[in-house]
């Protein structure tokens, strides 16, 4: 694909999601091309921002848009479509508003600085992924809790925090930094076991990685910490079978936590990259866990992640030699 196709498919992308008003009631899709899929039944739940400008104000970044999920029904050759908006607390308030009360990920309110100091009440925008576990479906946004949604309707059953294994532990401060503890929105279900392994980043003045497992059935063990040695932008990991190896890249591209608490920049405007220092590797799993060193980079996504044999674990990603 050459960069005039590229930018094509994302200016086409980003005019469907600037602002999206609509919700459809199972709407029977038109075929335009081919033949209908000879599929008796079966259902894709997508997940995308649903709008990019919301209350007169443009969204800064593409992380920033409410959540929208869709339901592609495919039954008997037809194809049904039915979407909503991830129906958050902070989404809820700022429609009866109707002005932007929250801050985004890469969006202050109007105003200024003065007008977002203090303000840690970031928007969940419950935008970046779906998972559907332990019979429940979640909508994932990695600054903050999930929601549950009904798989049926796809009405908003509120936030879930799976028993108050999700409340944040910490020293009152810590918590007015990170007010609930952030469950990452690229979850990995062992192909084995069942259970579901993830991840969070807690800000504070000693910033913590926190791992999550919930069984196969849904009920969720306490979680985790392990130090990181500054907030680094961890946004996905890897999981292996059949050891059950979790894998952390902790890069040094890092949030600066004091600019975006006094208002001064978002979160994205305050990520830094300390070029000069190395990346660290955290491995774990229930028998052991260490940390490895390896050169300055970047990684966002990971492809793939398998253990080759005993001594070695292969990981496929786009390691990226610089962050801009």
């Amino acid at each position: 694909m050459n960069t005039s196709s590229t930018q094509s498919i994302l200016k086409t992308y980003l005019t469907a999601c600037v602002q999206v008003e609509q919700e459809f009631d199972d709407l029977p899709l038109e075929l335009l091309q081919g033949h209908g899929a000879p599929i008796i039944e079966r259902v894709s739940l997508p997940q995308r921002a649903g709008r990019l400008v919301h209350q007169g104000v443009q969204y800064q970044h593409l992380f920033d848009g409410d959540g929208m999920i869709s339901r592609f029904h495919f039954q008997d050759g037809q194809v049904y479509y039915r979407n909503r908006y991830v129906r958050t607390q902070e989404f809820v308030r700022e429609e009866e508003a109707r002005k932007m009360l929250y801050r985004s990920f890469g969006t202050n309110i109007p105003g200024g600085w003065a007008k977002n100091f203090l303000r840690t009440r970031f928007k969940n925008a419950a935008n970046t992924s779906v998972v559907y576990h332990g019979n429940k479906l979640l909508a994932l946004w990695e600054g903050g809790l999930p929601h549950k949604i009904d798989p049926q309707t796809l009405d908003t059953q509120g936030r879930y925090h799976y028993d108050g294994k999700l409340r944040n532990p910490a020293s009152w401060l810590e918590r007015m930094i990170t007010p609930e503890l952030a469950f990452s929105a690229h979850p990995k279900i062992h192909p084995q076991s069942g259970e579901l392994f993830n991840f969070g980043t807690q800000a504070g003045r000693h910033p913590k990685l926190v791992h999550y497992r919930v069984k196969a059935d849904g009920e969720a063990e306490v979680p985790t910490f392990t130090p990181m040695p500054y907030l680094s932008f961890v946004h996905d990991f890897v999981l292996t079978t059949p050891n059950q190896y979790r894998i952390f890249f902790l890069t040094p591209v890092s949030f600066d936590i004091f600019k975006t608490f006094f208002g001064i920049k978002t979160p994205v405007e305050s990520i830094r990259a300390r070029k000069g220092e190395n990346t660290q590797i955290q491995v774990m799993n229930d028998r052991q866990s260490f940390s490895l060193d390896s050169d300055y980079c970047y990684i966002f996504h990971f492809a793939n992640g398998y253990e080759k044999n005993d001594r070695e674990i292969v990981i496929d990603a786009l390691r990226m030699e610089d962050f801009s």
